[in-house]
């Protein structure tokens, strides 16, 4: 009966959306939002001070003049009668920000000016220096009998017009990539790249920093290493160990030795703009095993900061313990014959191999990933192995030889 009354509108349901109270309301809502920390810091300490006030404890209030408080209690009392009892506190809030005037000095007509002056000569390829477009501002001026603005108030507003946009139209889109904002995915607590493992791995190469020797003690330089990280855990899939530069024949041996180690290739492929992802041997293989292969934007090379970081780690914590690394020739000037890497080459390519697979497994940052690559596991389920008692088959060792 009592729903039918309101249906028929024979009770009506007072709207207080509108109300003065709600209003009010919205106003203290929107000084306490806009007051900041440090304003509320300063609002609190006065409170307490306005309570010891009027509770009369002396030792509180000791060292702050009475009529300070007497002033901020008033502003508390005037609070609450604008606001309604209980919002005094709002008339504690320091006004700090709205102190000076807002207005700018510079009229319309000279802020066009100065905003063409900053379009047309300074952000430009030509990179011209401050003072340089500041004469031709000034020029520019004069010709339209237009007052300048000081040289001062003129360096300030290319200072306030700087930014990514303005350093691409300067010194191009390189330039601008550096000064823009990114998340910055370099450590385990970093948001991890898709929701499970193997939903997403990244192949990317290296030259190692460290000298190796053939089996007869001839120098055969820097050895390049191919990694597959995945994204989700950052766990090492799979690794190999080369002389050759960068090709295809590194990326099909790195992902059939993911398949020897773990049974299964990972479902996207991010890779970079190298030729050798390009290769229709490579397209052919994730093709075959439903692959997605993703490119990296061009350029942009904090969106391979998963598998960059680790290329550092490697080098830091495991290639920079072994003789023979490169950490000298850092510093060519200042190494001599006895600390030329070269010369202090020890290590040979199959002992290195086995040795960075070790590390890989067993090392500090790597056992943090297998953490996460357990618990993943454990919440998502073991999804179908595709590969798995197919690795030494003959169609995948053709796949994965192709052009060999």
């Amino acid at each position: 009966m009592f729903l039918h009354l309101i249906d028929t509108h024979v009770i009506q349901v007072k709207d207080t959306s509108q109300s003065p109270t709600m209003a009010l309301s919205a106003e203290v809502h929107r000084l306490l939002i806009e007051a900041g920390d440090e304003a509320l810091e300063v609002a609190n300490q006065r409170y307490l001070l306005v309570e010891a006030y009027q509770n009369k404890q002396q030792e509180i209030y000791a060292g702050t003049p009475t009529r300070t408080i007497r002033d901020w209690l008033t502003n508390f009392r005037d609070a609450e009668a604008a606001y309604g009892y209980g919002y005094g506190y709002v008339g504690l809030l320091p006004k700090t920000t709205a102190r000076g005037n807002r207005e700018p000095k510079v009229t319309e007509e000279r802020r066009r000016l100065l905003d063409e002056a900053s379009a047309q000569w300074y952000a430009r390829p030509k990179q011209q220096k401050v003072r340089d477009v500041f004469v031709l501002y000034q020029r520019a001026c004069l010709e339209q009998h237009i007052q300048p603005v000081c040289e001062r108030t003129f360096y300030r507003h290319v200072k306030q017009a700087s930014g990514p946009a303005l350093t691409e139209k300067r010194k191009g889109a390189k330039a601008a990539y550096q000064e823009s904002t990114w998340y910055w995915e370099l450590e385990h607590t970093t948001p991890r790249h898709g929701d499970r493992p193997w939903e997403i791995a990244h192949i990317d190469h290296t030259q190692l920093d460290i000298e190796l020797l053939s089996s007869l003690g001839k120098p055969l330089g820097r050895p390049w290493a191919t990694f597959l990280v995945d994204a989700y855990s950052r766990r090492l899939l799979a690794v190999y160990l080369t002389f050759d530069p960068p090709s295809y024949r590194s990326v099909m041996m790195v992902l059939r030795v993911c398949v020897r180690r773990l049974g299964r290739l990972p479902q996207m492929l991010v890779v970079d703009g190298g030729k050798e992802f390009r290769s229709r041997y490579f397209e052919a293989l994730v093709n075959t095993y439903s692959c997605h292969k993703k490119y990296r934007p061009w350029a942009k090379p904090r969106y391979g900061a998963v598998i960059e970081r680790l290329f550092g780690t490697t080098n830091t914590k495991f290639v920079f313990n072994l003789q023979g690394n490169t950490q000298a020739s850092k510093t060519a000037r200042q190494m001599t014959k006895a600390v030329n890497p070269k010369n202090q080459a020890l290590w040979q390519l199959p002992d290195l191999y086995s040795f960075l697979c070790e590390w890989a497994r067993r090392g500090s940052m790597i056992r943090k990933s297998t953490r996460h690559w357990g618990k993943a596991l454990a919440r998502h389920g073991r999804v179908d192995w595709i590969l798995e008692g197919h690795e030494n088959t003959d169609a995948f060792a053709m796949m994965t030889c192709f052009g060999c």
